[in-house]
């Protein structure tokens, strides 16, 4: 059998090695979600099995057995009984892919969701704002400086001086050139291939209501006959109610870094579908609280397979991961 494929070049500091860091790695798809021998794209249940090659950084496999399936370091229980009746629809994957691949390729660009893709994730979590002229894009941070071959502010360029930027070089040579992508790109590109999307408005400061109704009337717009909608998400509530106030149809959920007091009260006002929680504020009493409130749960960044392990045996309804080399992806309920 082919040895793991080797990591990509990486940002930053790395994450202390635990025991958690023994599991297998998953075996990604090639490049278009076609199997060693068969034909198609393949379905949630068999993306786990190891008849599919490993891609190494940039480029197709060279055939052959893939790894042994990835397995969590603990039993996942099902998850404590729920009358969903009383639960908005929830038609997303369990496992969710940080920013296209968490920090296997660049942050939100299209090469990070093919990576993520070639791993069997089949959902995306990424960060759109708006171009100076006021074109939706995807881009994390305020100013271009981390994640690109620009400077200053991201605002203060125009859709073509924004897409003509390298987005990929950060990262390593592998994804030189690879450009700040548009939301209309990114749709595309998930459309044609059956994945779905969890958009987290990222509004530059001081445009929250603009930035969080433009990408909501894009999002309509471009999944407009799609079977599964978007998942809008944002930190901003300012943001989540003008797209409320332009879009009432998408879900919307509510990003949280610490759970307040009034956190039920918060979701009713936004009618949001889900709480969106720093998974360290989540306990076994807040998942069924919410559940019981008629509120799905979902949760980021989780980057310890027991942890993600835990949060799916409780219920949780979508876990946010970096590790879609390490963390299996879960499809949707009833899939």
């Amino acid at each position: 059998m082919p040895s793991p494929p080797t990591p990509l070049p990486q940002a930053g500091e790395g994450r202390t090695p635990t025991g958690s860091d023994t599991l297998p790695v998953c075996s990604p798809l090639p490049p278009g979600g076609r199997g060693a021998g068969g034909e198609g794209t393949p379905s949630a249940a068999n993306v786990m099995s190891p008849s599919f090659s490993p891609l190494p950084p940039g480029g197709r496999g060279a055939g052959g057995e893939g790894n042994a399936p990835p397995t969590f370091p603990i039993s996942v229980k099902p998850p404590m009984p729920t009358d969903t009746r009383n639960l908005p629809a929830w038609p997303y994957p369990r496992t969710i892919a940080h920013r296209g691949a968490g920090k296997l390729a660049p942050e939100n660009t299209l090469a990070a969701m093919r990576h993520g893709a070639s791993f069997g994730y089949r959902m995306f979590e990424f960060d759109v704002k708006l171009s100076g002229d006021g074109r939706a894009v995807l881009l994390h941070d305020a100013t271009l400086d981390r994640t690109t071959s620009g400077r200053g502010r991201a605002d203060a360029l125009t859709l073509a001086e924004l897409v003509s930027l390298d987005a990929g070089s950060w990262h390593g040579p592998a994804f030189a050139g690879e450009p700040v992508p548009t939301l209309a790109a990114v749709a595309r590109y998930l459309r044609a291939n059956d994945l779905h999307a969890n958009i987290e408005i990222k509004p530059v400061p001081g445009a929250e209501a603009r930035t969080g109704a433009a990408v909501a009337l894009d999002a309509l717009s471009l999944w407009a006959d799609a079977s599964v909608p978007p998942l809008l998400s944002s930190f901003s509530q300012e943001a989540l109610a003008a797209a409320r106030r332009v879009a009432p149809a998408l879900p919307r959920a509510l990003l949280l870094d610490k759970l307040p007091p009034d956190w039920l009260d918060r979701l009713r006002q936004l009618d949001c579908v889900a709480l969106d929680v720093n998974h360290r504020e989540l306990d076994e009493n807040v998942v069924k609280k919410a559940h019981e409130s008629g509120f799905r749960v979902a949760c980021y960044t989780v980057n310890d397979p027991e942890r993600a392990a835990q949060l799916l045996a409780w219920g949780v309804d979508g876990v946010i991961t970096d590790l879609v080399d390490r963390i299996p992806p879960v499809p949707a309920d009833g899939n």
